[in-house]
């Protein structure tokens, strides 16, 4: 089970997350870069991706250098022309899509690049974020939070938010792991 959170404050794009996977009933602290529910895009300045999903195509999916060479800002033709079409081409690769079958790759992503933030559902249909945005396990609850708590700080807001997960589900547990697009850096909240 997990849960990434996601908010745009001031031309920043700030996530949040916990550091737990869940691998055949037993819980696991994770803190490696690779293991986490975000990550810096490769080959790309200010820009991070979080997925909620199948471990195996985020394994895939996170390794792609994503973004256009020279993108100066990401728009959403970029991601729904050039950004889908990659992932759904090397997923392809691997056989975890069949376009002939079906479209849908078991996973849901979100895409930030400085101040623009997108969310790819698992058909790849892509939606423009305009404030916040959740995918994984209790969307409605850190939802909630995250409504209740305009005007705090970005990072506070995403703590509340999965303090209010933490109490509908124990895999939600801290320690916490927050990044943002200006200084791109981890920060583990153990409390």
């Amino acid at each position: 089970m997990s849960i990434v959170i996601s908010i745009k404050h001031k031309n920043v794009i700030y996530f949040g997350s916990h550091v737990h996977r869940t691998i055949n009933g037993v819980i696991y602290e994770l803190r490696n870069e690779n293991n986490l529910y975000f990550w810096p895009v490769p080959d790309t300045k200010k820009a991070i991706m979080a997925g909620y999903g199948l471990p195996r195509i985020h394994n895939v999916v996170r390794t792609l250098s994503l973004l256009p060479k020279q993108t100066k800002t990401l728009t959403f033709e970029d991601v729904a022309n050039k950004v889908v079409t990659q992932m759904i081409e090397e997923l392809k690769t691997f056989k975890y899509v069949d376009p002939e079958k079906t479209l849908s790759s078991g996973a849901i992503f979100l895409l930030a690049h400085k101040d623009n933030l997108y969310r790819i559902e698992s058909n790849f249909s892509v939606i423009t974020i305009e404030d916040y945005v959740v995918i994984g396990v209790g969307e409605e609850v850190a939802l909630g939070s995250l409504a209740e708590t305009v005007g705090l700080k970005p990072e506070e807001r995403i703590l509340r938010a999965l303090r209010a997960m933490q109490r509908h589900n124990r895999s939600v547990d801290p320690p916490y792991v927050l990044m943002n697009t200006k200084d791109m850096q981890l920060k583990f909240i153990e409390k």
